[in-house]
């Protein structure tokens, strides 16, 4: 009891905690509670990274509005200049019409000539008198002036007398005889019928001149970019000097083979005037790729995504320099590496005109698969299917969607518009690579120069190494059967010009139907030597040419 009173009276206090069944629940719950915060904070946190997402989105979309509407004001500028502009020459034009002198009454009012009989009867009326002191009357001419009467005096000498009867003549406009030279038919020369078409000499010229390109139609690099590409890549010295012959296309195929329309063609080995072995040909368009090689021996950089040319090199390397006539220059052997890639940012400082007519080209474009594929991803990525984790089903659906483009039904809807905003954003990209000249192949160009030479020389038919010889009894009896039962065939010889000046201003060399070696071919409409002397120049699409037949 002591002890219990002691400990009572003692001065400490004492705390004491009630603890209850709901208390308890609250500890046990408490951790519950910390997780789910922490699951709302990350979700809260994926809401914010897509809300930043969708507003980087945004903001690329309102920089590339932002780009449409510039280029609008400028095309808008320019028409509104323009329409100033033609209504100011307009004006002026007016205005100098109205400064010209007024043309004499005497020419725009006429009366309508009288008939024969009138004048015949004028004539009987007339009074006889001497031809000094006739008084000629205006009114009975066939052309009559109302308003003027000439009277000759017998004191005016002769030279008056003429100059005034010159008056009452009528007034006739005369066609210069310029005018009538070119309305005239040339003659031809046709002492030779019978002999076959030969070629004429064209000029070449050794001299290597600038290209003829617009840097601002194509793809272009920086030159600080093009030269971290091509790097310290060297250009090749060539000795002996290189041999500066234009040739076409059709040129080759004749007298190798293959194909002129392709961008890249194959010459086999037997007929590989440098060895056995199948040589292979490039050519690329320096209008399209103004960072190409441009003189033999040089390196470039060329803008391709077909890949074949990264294989089995090197490749014989040819170059049209001037877009308008289409001959190509031999540069060289060159092997070919895969240094880069276009980025956003190189292929939005391109020209508005150029990512247009790139996105149009990818949308027309079907014989390749390199770029349909680009088409089939950049559709499905705007269908929202791409990109997706497995890489096999990706290229599944690309596949698919590359079928049906090329069948002309795709699945996915996509424009031009749709694809420059891709390549604007870095969804896709041109492949970049780097062509190096490693060797400059002196006996095929040489075998060029003498086959070229040789065709300005020799008929059409010995360029393939193969003649055509047949008796004149044969030509004469096939030429008698012809002409009893149908008209002579159109015959379509292959001539050269002297000069650029005669080529037609449409002109489009490899693109037209037509065949031409050396520079270009015209096409007449020409009748047997036995039935006609006459050469008729047929009139088609391009500017005729006559033909000079040579000596048997």
């Amino acid at each position: 009891m002591r002890t219990l009173k002691a400990f009572s009276e003692a001065p400490t206090e004492i705390t004491y905690v009630d603890l209850t069944e709901e208390d308890c629940d609250t500890d046990i719950i408490q951790p519950s509670k910390t997780s789910k915060l922490a699951s709302d904070n990350v979700a809260l946190q994926k809401k914010v990274l897509d809300l930043e997402r969708k507003n980087n989105m945004l903001e690329m979309e309102l920089v590339d509005v932002r780009q449409e509407l510039k280029d609008t004001r400028e095309t808008l500028g320019a028409v509104v200049v323009s329409n100033r502009q033609q209504s100011r020459d307009f004006f002026s034009l007016c205005f100098l019409t109205s400064m010209q002198r007024a043309r004499s009454p005497s020419l725009e009012m006429m009366k309508e000539p009288m008939s024969s009989k009138a004048r015949g009867k004028m004539k009987e009326e007339a009074p006889v008198t001497p031809k000094h002191t006739q008084l000629y009357d205006n009114k009975s001419s066939e052309h009559s002036f109302s308003d003027v009467k000439v009277e000759a005096t017998p004191d005016i000498s002769l030279g008056k007398r003429k100059r005034e009867s010159t008056l009452s003549t009528p007034l006739k406009r005369i066609k210069p005889e310029s005018l009538k030279n070119l309305l005239n038919t040339p003659q031809i020369k046709d002492n030779h019928a019978g002999s076959s078409p030969r070629i004429k000499r064209q000029k070449t010229e050794l001299k290597l001149e600038k290209p003829d390109i617009k840097m601002k139609d194509v793809f272009n690099l920086p030159p600080n970019v093009t030269k971290i590409y091509l790097g310290e890549t060297p250009t090749l010295k060539v000795d002996p000097p290189p041999v500066y012959v234009e040739i076409s296309r059709d040129f080759l195929r004749v007298c190798y083979g293959g194909s002129n329309q392709q961008f890249l063609q194959y010459i086999q080995p037997e007929r590989n005037p440098s060895g056995n072995f199948k040589r292979r040909i490039v050519f690329p368009m320096l209008d399209m790729n103004p960072a190409m090689p441009a003189a033999p021996g040089e390196p470039g950089l060329v803008f391709a995504s077909r890949h074949e040319i990264l294989e089995d090199g090197p490749w014989t390397l040819f170059v049209k320099r001037n877009p308008k006539i289409a001959i190509w220059l031999y540069l060289g052997e060159y092997i070919c590496e895969l240094c880069g890639k276009m980025t956003a940012e190189q292929f939005r400082a391109q020209s508005s005109k150029v990512q247009t007519e790139w996105a149009e080209f990818l949308l027309k474009m079907k014989l390749f698969e390199v770029y349909v594929s680009m088409r089939a991803r950049i559709a499905l990525r705007k269908a929202g299917i791409l990109p997706i984790d497995d890489k096999e089903a990706e290229e599944i659906l690309v596949a698919a969607e590359v079928v049906a483009v090329k069948n002309k039904k795709p699945l996915y809807e996509v424009n031009a518009k749709d694809i420059v905003k891709a390549f604007r954003r870095g969804d896709e990209g041109v492949d970049i690579i780097r062509m190096t000249c490693v060797k400059y192949d002196h006996v095929f160009v040489k075998d060029i120069q003498q086959r070229h030479e040789d065709a300005q020389e020799k008929p059409v038919s010995s360029l393939n190494g193969t003649t055509e010889t047949k008796s004149k009894k044969t030509q004469t009896k096939r030429t008698a059967t012809r002409s009893l039962t149908r008209h002579p065939k159109r015959r379509t010889p292959i001539i050269e010009l002297d000069s650029e000046e005669d080529l037609p201003d449409n002109y489009q060399g490899d693109e037209s139907d037509g065949e031409f070696l050396g520079c270009v071919i015209y096409t007449t409409n020409a009748e047997d030597s036995s039935s006609s002397r006459t050469l008729r120049p047929r009139r088609t699409t391009r500017a005729s040419a006559w033909i000079e037949p040579e000596e048997d």
